[in-house]
């Protein structure tokens, strides 16, 4: 038996076999040591894989965190839009978020191919550029800036790396958008459906038309009492204990000294003493010769924009923002930019690249501040300083004694918090007998009806300064009102809504009426009034007769055709007809007409280079980790 399989081993099936088995016992038992640490990426981007995919080398990597501080940013814009939970998770969700970092990381590995860099001093004068990053004087702020991209999450290196990603892809995306124009037969078309304007005639349906409307009996003002219970029932009304200090709290306590605002003033003193700084717009050209031909055809600003729409310049892209003479690297374009006037147009001058026809827009002063002006505004800055420490350090010592057990209450007067005990009150801050209850503000009451029942919350602070930490101890829920206490109420809601549907009845009647007529004589003859004409009327709403509906309606179908719908402003219906439609003369060259050019063109130039970083997904791959993902957004996808 031995010998058989001595002689076996030397076979070279034997070997093939033992190479194999050789090599799954690598994939099975050493293959993920070699896979390093434990992996955080949620998404990888290109790269290429080893034999049977034991390893795997990504271009790009997304990792987690990383995802979770652009979801949280995405998150956070759109909150401060001041959009609902629906409008945010529409327009900012984390799928979207992942496939926006996916396309740009593509993009981004695409234009390497290319060989495509930017330099240093490329992200150092886009990030310069930044609106958001400017401080008082309208110039560069170096602590403005750190204070905006520490506040979303980035340190400097990182943001530096996004900044120059973003522009090394969208240099890519300017390729493949640039030079394209949306044909000249679908502008006119668009054009003329944008500036369709019509004329109706019309008849005002009023309630008064109707007659009375009789009254519903008890068990049917009942049944309509109980089918919309939520207004016609007592609010939630929750019992609370809270502890709070606030600014005023510690106020009496502060003391601020000279030394204070002396150092609080050098700390501003690039704000209270800057240069003269200047905002100016800038069209490239490549030659002088090109530049001194545009700049001869330039009598008045009209060409200028006139030229820069020609040249496919928005107003963000004409602009180079404020900027200080120094920061300005040509000297004769530094000094063409320092000469001019508002409103004066440059000669033709060296730029970064190529050669710019400058025009000034405004001039800003220099800027000196002397202390004493503006010891007051210090004083304030300095006290705000010192009572969000002392207030810090008021509830450092709260969850230091929470931590040790403390209760609310007894936390609250060991750090001289003030305790507060609210009986009862509701989502609007209202005790059961309607009075203001002893509460704070909305973020407050969010808090409150946020908050677990039973349970000692986390401390928080409101926008006004105010340090919270609250106990809800009971809740009363909604409880449905008798048909006595709300039958006038409900009276009121039941007749308006059975007015209403009199009223829509009513008026598809009479607009099928006037189909059938072919005006609208008959059915003003049969209200008892007379046909009015609308005058000329656009898709914008406007007046109290013409609602977004109605002129949704008359736009959509031939003239001559009736419609109906509510007035704009009342309870009264519309009966309309299109008697006339007319569409404004545009030609090529307008002024709307280019505008119309530019932005559809723009448009169209967008989604092709959206198909393009589609197709590179496709071509260097993509990988999604599912469970970091998840991880991130709490498996909450939508």
């Amino acid at each position: 038996m031995l010998q058989s399989m001595r002689r076996f081993s030397k076979s070279w099936f034997s070997t093939a076999l033992l190479s194999v088995l050789a090599l799954a016992f690598v994939i099975w038992g050493v293959g993920p040591n070699l896979t390093g640490p434990t992996s955080t990426w949620v998404a990888r981007v290109g790269g290429r894989c080893t034999l049977l995919i034991v390893w795997c080398d990504p271009r790009t990597t997304i990792e987690q965190p990383t995802f979770q501080r652009e979801y949280r940013n995405d998150t956070r814009r759109a909150s401060n839009a001041q959009l609902t939970p629906e409008q945010v998770w529409k327009f900012v969700n984390p799928n979207r978020t992942l496939d926006r970092m996916i396309a740009d990381a593509a993009m981004s590995n695409y234009a390497g191919d290319f060989g495509l860099t930017v330099s240093d001093d490329t992200v150092s004068r886009a990030i310069h550029g930044i609106e958001g990053f400017r401080g008082l004087t309208g110039t560069f702020d170096k602590a403005v800036y750190q204070q905006r991209i520490n506040d979303f999450g980035y340190t400097d290196a990182q943001f530096t790396a996004v900044i120059r990603n973003e522009i090394r892809s969208n240099q890519v995306r300017a390729v493949a958008e640039a030079g394209l124009t949306a044909p000249i037969g679908y502008l006119a078309a668009l054009a003329g459906f944008i500036s369709e304007v019509r004329t109706a005639d019309y008849v005002v349906l009023t309630p008064a038309m109707l007659g009375p409307v009789a009254p519903p009996s008890d068990a049917v003002l009942a049944a309509y009492v109980k089918a919309h219970a939520e207004r016609f029932s007592t609010p939630e009304y929750r019992s609370l204990t809270y502890a709070v200090i606030g600014p005023e709290d510690v106020a009496g306590s502060l003391k601020v000294t000279d030394k204070q605002l002396h150092e609080a003033y050098d700390q501003h003193r690039a704000e209270y003493n800057a240069p003269e700084t200047r905002e100016a717009d800038e069209i490239s050209f490549l030659t002088r010769a090109e530049a001194e031909a545009a700049r001869a055809r330039l009598k008045t600003a009209a060409d200028y924009d006139a030229l820069a729409t020609a040249r496919k310049l928005t107003p963000k892209t004409l602009s180079i923002g404020v900027v200080a003479k120094d920061q300005i690297e040509e000297k004769d374009r530094a000094d063409a930019i320092f000469s001019l006037k508002p409103g004066e147009i440059s000669q033709p001058v060296k730029g970064p690249f190529g050669y710019v026809l400058v025009r000034l827009r405004k001039i800003n002063p220099a800027l000196f501040k002397t202390f004493d002006s503006v010891k007051p505004d210090l004083e304030t800055e300095v006290k705000a300083k010192l009572a969000k420490a002392a207030l810090d350090e008021v509830m450092n010592k709260f969850k230091n004694a929470q931590d040790a057990g403390a209760e609310i209450v007894e936390a609250g007067r060991q750090t001289g918090m003030r305790i507060v005990t609210v009986p009862a009150v509701d989502a609007h801050g209202l005790a059961p007998d309607g009075r203001k209850a002893n509460v704070g503000g909305k973020e407050f009451l969010d808090h409150v009806f946020g908050a677990e029942i039973g349970e000692d919350g986390d401390p928080f602070t409101t926008s006004d300064g105010h340090n919270y930490v609250l106990k809800v101890s009971g809740s009363v829920p909604p409880k449905p009102k008798s048909l006595d206490n709300v039958r006038a109420q409900a009276l009121e809601a039941w007749m308006r809504e059975a007015r209403t549907k009199l009223l829509q009845k009513k008026a598809q009647a009479l607009a099928l009426q006037a189909n059938q007529d072919g005006n609208l004589s008959r059915v003003a003859s049969a209200l008892g009034t007379t046909v009015q004409s609308s005058g000329r009327l656009d898709r914008a709403p406007k007046g109290d007769v013409f609602a977004p509906e109605v002129l949704r309606a008359l736009f959509a179908r031939p003239a001559g055709i009736a419609v109906s719908g509510p007035l704009a402003k009342g309870e009264g219906y519309v009966i309309a007809r299109t008697t006339g439609v007319s569409h404004a003369r545009i030609t090529q060259g307008d002024q709307n007409f280019e505008r119309l050019k530019y932005e559809i063109s723009s448009a169209i130039g967008a989604d092709l280079s959206a198909a393009l970083a589609n197709a590179e997904k496709s071509r260097q791959g993509v990988r999604v980790d599912q469970k970091m993902f998840d991880q991130v957004v709490g498996g909450e996808t939508g």
